[in-house]
């Protein structure tokens, strides 16, 4: 009696850890979206806390629900950052990993066939081989650009590959890499600022970021400076201050768009 008491426990644990996970996600991703942010992870949250509440009742709606949020996931990450696997990582990985946890044949293959005493069924080889399938995926696309990467940058002297300009890199006002492109270049393709022009420039804005010295971190007369590369993407520069704090800025105005705390 005692194993077959254990399993729908850990379905109800499972299904109250995924509803955890998916309310940690949708009401960050709530105040995402009334800033102006992207949208996926108010869904997504909100399709893994209502796949959480289906595995708790035990029912077979909540495997589906965490398809579809492995499907939304891997149709977001594509569209953000394309075949890059390494940046697709980030997304993709968490999600994959806990699904070869919920299509396993502890949860899913329970939920599919629960008088069977071996649940290794189409659903658990499908859930479980789409979730591995994921990794390699991610994997064999990080391997791809890799090389892709070295043969363009030509991080080597006396290799063939063929460097790039960092005009043809850079071919919009982004600043994406700290050193402006992935070679680390730090050439800005815009030519609206030239040798003749610069000694008319004027300040645009400025920014007071209110990350100063705390108590006890001059004592020893160490100097506190302030030094960073922002990131641009679109119309938004983004840095980090000296205690961590991650902050947004509209480009155009100086604007603070949000400021992240590190606490």
């Amino acid at each position: 009696m005692a194993p077959s008491s254990a399993r729908p426990l850990l379905q109800t644990l499972t299904g109250i850890g995924l509803a955890i996970l998916g309310l940690a996600l949708f009401l960050p991703g709530l105040r995402l979206i009334a800033l102006g942010g992207s949208f996926y992870y108010a869904v997504a949250g909100l399709l893994m806390i209502l796949s959480g509440i289906m595995l708790t009742m035990g029912r077979r709606s909540g495997l589906a629900l965490y398809a579809a949020l492995l499907a939304y996931t891997l149709i977001w990450a594509l569209w953000r950052v394309g075949l890059d696997g390494w940046r697709l990582i980030p997304p993709l990985a968490l999600p994959a990993g806990i699904g070869l946890w919920v299509f396993g044949p502890w949860i899913g293959g329970r939920l599919m066939d629960s008088q069977s005493r071996v649940r290794i069924n189409s659903t658990v080889l499908g859930g479980m081989g789409s979730c591995l399938a994921l990794f390699v995926f991610m994997f064999a696309c990080g391997w791809y650009i890799t090389g892709q990467r070295y043969q363009q940058f030509n991080p080597f002297p006396g290799s063939t590959g063929a460097s790039l300009s960092g005009s043809d890199q850079m071919a919009t006002n982004d600043w994406q890499f700290h050193g402006g492109t992935p070679a680390g270049d730090r050439f800005a393709a815009p030519t609206q600022i030239n040798a003749q022009n610069a000694h008319n420039l004027k300040i645009a804005w400025v920014y007071h970021s209110g990350d100063l010295p705390r108590p006890g971190e001059n004592s020893r007369r160490r100097e506190f400076s302030f030094e960073a590369t922002p990131i641009k993407i679109d119309n938004r520069l983004f840095f980090c201050t000296p205690h961590r704090d991650v902050v947004a800025l509209d480009a155009t105005t100086g604007k603070e768009v949000w400021h992240y705390l590190d606490l």
